[in-house]
């Protein structure tokens, strides 16, 4: 069914990609839908790669290279389809012109035999043959466009070689079937052109960094759908059998909460299949963005931990407390192919005898449906048995392809070789250099904001674990400093049991309890884009 192609070339794993890691369920599907989907290749570029001035959100349970490279190399795919069909139109339009120019002169020959009126019997005709292409440019601006359109691609079909079409899908599928199914899936991105090749290094330094920049209106961009925060303020007091107490700092704090957390992993038997053995803890830093201008993207302290930048933000971040740069411990848990990722943000603050402890667990649901049939496409393609099963599999491919055959359409596409200059992150001499925060996160976008009730219960299960092991880190550090824990653990109770207590004062929130009630905070950004990621057929 596939023909050999010469795409089976990739590039090594990243340096910025973890080892560790194997390729999720969630990218190989953002990877097949950059050549099933148009409408998702053309936003996911658009809105990502050609926002030269964002940094790119976390990506918390995918890697984003690869998904972003496979939409470059899709697109390619499609504009040398269209640069073999428009080549097609060209040749047989001249073979076409040749024939009636070839009829002409036949014509003129037999008139010309006749009379002297011949001639002119001829000029008419080459006149009406050369006005012809200009009065069908006046009806495509008319209302018969789409008519028109339709008409084009049922000439085209007759006009074109099927192979031309048959070609493009075969190759389209040979990728899919070789290198985007569950069996041959690596992780690894394509080769694609070098002029990309910066800007998918960028968005490899930046997406795994401890160091990101945030947009105010919505911090946490990347790790989904807020769910209930808890916040708890705490005066530090001496405990009963202790006159003096050491100083407790929010490192203190920190290094006590994290082997609590670690312990979950080490608890877990050697052949269990619970998500919480395989959790992920790190400590990050957000900074505000804006940026200030001058500061280049290329500048950003963002990479490895052990980078010095990254390592002197973390170091000096924690327990700063100020209002711009926070620093977090960040503990995600992924499952169902990290198709279901709970992110759980502690950040912990002491100042004037005061602890504050505030707890914000995130939450990313599975992709939406559409995703997942073209993942069922592709497994299609690798299980074919007689001819029944191919014609299915080859009707939708069809479908999702952009296999036309109007030669106008086909020309715009293969002519905008330089639509997207701005994925080189090239900048005007005149233009200031800004680093904005995230403009988008793919991954919320692609999210379908479901769950099945196993995948409720899994949830629940992963925050309210975490946050026990967080309140026995906390409550061990007030207790080796000297500190009382009874009002501590009174707060704990009272919020694991459906109470709610506020410490201090509260702003930018929300709380509901009791029965039938509800509570919303909408504080946080919206997407900014409209675009539909999901759905998008080829024209």
């Amino acid at each position: 069914m596939t023909a050999k192609t010469p795409l089976d070339h990739t590039v090594p794993i990243g340096e910025h990609r973890r080892p560790e890691e194997a390729p999720s369920e969630v990218t190989r599907l953002l990877c097949v839908s950059a050549y099933l989907s148009q409408g998702y290749r053309t936003g996911v570029l658009g809105l990502i790669l050609g926002s030269s001035k964002h940094v790119v959100p976390p990506s918390l349970g995918f890697d984003l290279v690869p998904v972003l490279a496979h939409c470059v190399r899709a697109r390619e795919l499609d504009r040398e389809y269209a640069a073999k069909v428009l080549r097609a139109w060209i040749l047989g339009s001249l073979l076409l012109f040749v024939l009636v120019l070839w009829l002409i002169r036949a014509l003129a020959a037999t008139f010309g035999a006749a009379g002297a009126n011949g001639w002119q019997v001829s000029l008419l005709l080459l006149l009406i043959a050369l006005l012809l292409p200009f009065g069908a440019l006046q009806v495509l601006q008319g209302e018969n466009r789409e008519r028109l359109r339709v008409t084009m691609d049922e000439v085209g079909a007759w006009f074109l070689p099927t192979l031309t079409v048959a070609a493009h899908r075969d190759h389209v599928a040979h990728v899919l079937a070789t290198e985007l199914s569950e069996e041959t899936f690596t992780g690894n991105p394509p080769t694609v052109e070098l002029r990309y090749r910066g800007a998918l290094a960028m968005v490899g330094r930046e997406q795994y960094s401890p160091v990101t920049v945030y947009d105010p209106r919505s911090p946490f961009q990347g790790a989904g759908m807020a769910l209930a925060k808890q916040s708890l303020a705490l005066e530090l007091r001496p405990s009963e059998d202790r006159s003096e107490t050491d100083p407790l700092t929010e490192r203190e704090v920190i290094d006590l909460v994290r082997p609590q957390l670690e312990s979950l992993a080490e608890s877990a038997v050697a052949p269990s299949q619970d998500r919480l053995g395989r959790l992920e803890i790190a400590e990050c830093v957000l900074l505000p963005g804006p940026l200030p201008r001058g500061y280049r993207r290329e500048d950003l302290p963002v990479g490895d931990a052990s980078a010095d930048a990254v390592a002197d933000h973390l170091r000096e971040s924690v327990g700063e407390g100020g209002e711009q740069r926070r620093h977090f411990l960040r503990v995600r848990v992924g499952g169902w192919g990290e198709g279901v990722v709970v992110t759980v943000f502690l950040r912990v603050h002491t100042q004037g005898r005061m602890l504050l402890v505030e707890i914000s667990p995130y939450l990313l649901t599975p992709l939406q449906e559409e995703f997942h049939a073209r993942g069922v496409l592709v497994g299609a393609l690798t299980n074919i048995v007689d001819r029944d099963d191919e014609k299915v599999v080859r009707e939708a491919l069809k479908r999702c392809l952009s296999t036309s055959r109007n030669p106008l359409a086909m020309a715009r596409a293969a002519s905008r070789f330089d639509d997207d200059g701005r994925l080189g992150y090239r900048r005007r001499d005149d233009e200031p250099e800004v680093v904005r925060p995230p403009l988008i996160s793919l991954r919320e976008i692609v999210a379908s904001n479901g769950l099945t009730p196993f995948q409720e219960m899994d949830v629940t299960r992963y925050v309210k674990t975490l946050q026990v092991r967080i309140g026995e880190g906390v409550e061990q550090a007030l207790a080796r400093a000297g500190y009382g824990t009874e009002e501590f653990q009174r707060q704990i109770i009272s919020i694991g049991a459906g109470g709610v207590f506020v410490g201090g004062s509260f702003h930018n929130g929300a709380i509901a309890t009791g029965k039938d009630t509800k509570a919303e905070d909408n504080s946080s950004a919206t997407h900014k884009s409209g675009v539909d990621f999901a759905g998008g057929k080829g024209s």
